[in-house]
C-alpha cells in the first residue's frame, strides 16, 4: 500500500514536470537561459517534498525519497536518450549543472554520501560523452561493468553528439561491438 501511495504522488509531480522534462537536451536546453531548466524542476520537486514532509510517515516519507530519486533520473536519463543533437561544447557542463542542482536537493532528504550511489550513472554517462572517438570503449567499459551493455542507449548517445559525425560514430559502435564479442 505504501509503495503504490508513493507512486501516486510520484506520478502528480512528474505530470507537473512534464513541460520541463520534455524541454531537457532540447535547443532550449542548450542556450543560456535553458540552465534555469533543472532549476524549475528541482524546485518543483522542493515544493512538493516541503508540503509532504509535514504530513507524512517517516517511513512512507523515506520510500517517496527512494522512488523520488530514481524517478528524477530515470526521467533525466529517459530525456537524454531520446536528444537529437548535443552541442558538446555547452552540453557537458549543462549536464554538471543540471546534477549539482539535483544533488544539492536530494542531499537535504538523504545523506550526500548515500546519493553519490545513485548520480554515479550521470557520472559514467558523462564520460561517454566527453571521450574522445578513440577512448570511447573505455568509457562504455566502465558503463556496462555496472549498468550492462545496453548499446542502443550508447549508440543513441553517440548520435546524439554534435562533434561526431555518421562515420565516427559508425566507428565507435562498430569497435565497441566487436569489443563486447570478443570480451563475451
Amino acid at each position: 500500500v505504501a509503495k503504490k501511495c508513493t507512486q501516486t504522488l510520484i506520478e502528480i509531480v512528474f505530470n507537473d514536470l512534464k513541460p520541463a522534462t520534455k524541454q531537457l537536451f532540447q535547443s532550449a536546453w542548450h542556450d543560456p537561459s535553458g540552465s534555469g531548466l533543472a532549476l524549475q524542476i528541482v524546485e518543483t520537486m522542493r515544493d512538493y517534498m516541503s508540503d509532504w514532509q509535514q504530513f507524512l510517515n517517516p517511513s512512507i516519507l523515506d520510500l517517496l525519497i527512494e522512488d523520488l530519486l530514481d524517478a528524477f533520473l530515470v526521467a533525466y536519463l529517459d530525456a537524454l536518450a531520446i536528444a537529437t543533437k548535443l552541442r558538446m561544447n555547452i552540453a557537458a557542463d549543462r549536464i554538471r549543472e543540471d546534477v549539482s542542482e539535483a544533488f544539492q536537493f536530494f542531499s537535504t532528504l538523504k545523506p550526500a554520501k548515500e546519493l553519490e550511489a545513485y548520480f554515479e550513472v550521470i557520472e559514467l554517462v558523462l564520460a561517454l560523452l566527453e571521450a574522445s572517438k578513440d577512448l570511447v570503449f573505455l568509457s562504455f567499459k566502465e558503463f556496462a561493468k555496472v549498468h550492462g551493455p545496453n548499446l542502443s542507449f550508447v549508440e543513441g548517445l553517440m548520435k546524439a553528439r554534435d562533434d561526431l559525425d555518421r562515420s565516427a560514430v559508425s566507428e565507435v559502435m562498430d569497435s565497441i561491438k566487436r569489443r563486447v564479442k570478443e570480451e563475451g
